[in-house]
C-alpha cells in the first residue's frame, strides 16, 4: 500500500575515521554513532550508516558511507538535505582529523577539504 511519495533524492557522505592518510586499516570507531545521534536529534533527520573500506593506490582505510534520503514521511527539499549533509560532513571531518571527504548527490559530487589540516 502506497501512502505517500516524494521525488527521489539522496546525499551520501564518504568519510574515513583513520586520522590523516594511513596505509594500514584501523579498527572501525563506533563513536561515530554518538556523533550522528547528536546531529540527528538537532536536525530532526535520520541517516543510514554503512561500514566500508576505502581502497586506493598504495593503501586502504576503514570508514563509513552515511546516506541521507528524501523520506516520504518527513519530506525535505533537496537543497535542505544537501545542506544538512555538507554540515555533517564538515563536522565529522574535524572530529576525525580528515584532510578530505566526499559528498555525492545524484547529479553532483563535492570534495570537502579541511583547510586546518591541508595547507597547500
Amino acid at each position: 500500500m502506497i501512502k505517500n511519495s516524494v521525488p527521489a533524492y539522496f546525499c551520501k557522505i564518504y568519510i574515513s575515521t583513520s586520522p590523516g592518510y594511513m596505509s594500514i586499516p584501523e579498527p572501525r570507531d563506533k563513536q561515530i554513532h554518538v556523533s550522528l545521534q547528536k546531529f540527528m536529534i538537532q536536525e530532526s533527520i535520520a541517516v543510514n550508516v554503512q561500514e566500508t573500506t576505502f581502497n586506493y593506490p598504495g593503501g586502504c582505510e576503514e570508514g563509513y558511507i552515511i546516506e541521507f534520503i528524501n523520506y516520504p514521511r518527513f519530506p525535505l527539499e533537496p537543497p535542505i538535505i544537501l545542506d544538512k549533509a555538507l554540515r555533517l560532513a564538515e563536522a565529522l571531518m574535524k572530529e576525525y582529523d580528515q584532510f578530505r571527504c566526499t559528498v555525492m548527490t545524484p547529479t553532483r559530487t563535492f570534495l570537502l577539504e579541511n583547510t586546518e589540516l591541508t595547507k597547500e
